[in-house]
């Protein structure tokens, strides 16, 4: 039976493998007719506040009794899928969502647990502040994304040289209605 199981997450292993590296390939192939970009100083950057109306949930304790060593090593594990401060919430993933000014142009971006085709996010601190920067000057369609709350899109204009804000609120009475 162990065997059995060892077998199937080596061929799960390998066919993960098979499917970054085709993915890796099909990118490649679709980033070498676009032209690089670099930037000119026109860039403009956004930047704003996450917050949360509504009294956030206390966290809840987690159920470790299947493994005694994970229990032995954090004896008193929490949830932490809504953390902030005085009305902020914290790990809000907010990222261009589309933009024609991205259009047609490659970016060197750094391989990311979110894959992006740009490097423009940025995730909310405890305060629910973030900042994005350089990024080109144009019309924008940015979203603000939480695990419990789902996806907010909100369209943006970034002018050269300008800093524009962008204030997002998640409502604790619409937790879990969006998708996700």
């Amino acid at each position: 039976m162990k065997q059995a199981k060892t077998t199937q997450l080596t061929v799960f292993g390998m066919a993960l493998m098979l499917l970054a590296v085709a993915s890796t390939f099909a990118q490649s192939e679709s980033q070498s007719t676009k032209k690089p970009y670099h930037r000119n100083g026109s860039e403009g950057s956004l930047t704003g506040t996450v917050s949360l109306s509504g009294a956030a949930p206390k966290p809840r304790q987690i159920d470790m009794s299947a493994d005694p060593v994970c229990y032995e090593n954090n004896p008193k594990p929490l949830t932490e899928s809504i953390v902030g401060t005085d009305g902020h919430l914290a790990n809000v993933l907010i990222y261009v969502k589309t933009s024609a000014a991205l259009e047609g142009l490659s970016f060197e971006v750094p391989a990311y647990v979110g894959v992006f085709s740009h490097p423009f996010f940025a995730v909310s601190d405890s305060k629910g502040a973030f900042t994005i920067e350089g990024l080109p000057p144009g019309n924008y369609t940015f979203a603000a994304w939480h695990e419990e709350f789902g996806e907010k899109s909100f369209d943006v204009t970034i002018y050269p040289n300008s800093l524009q804000n962008l204030d997002v609120n998640f409502d604790m009475a619409d937790r879990g209605a969006q998708s996700r």
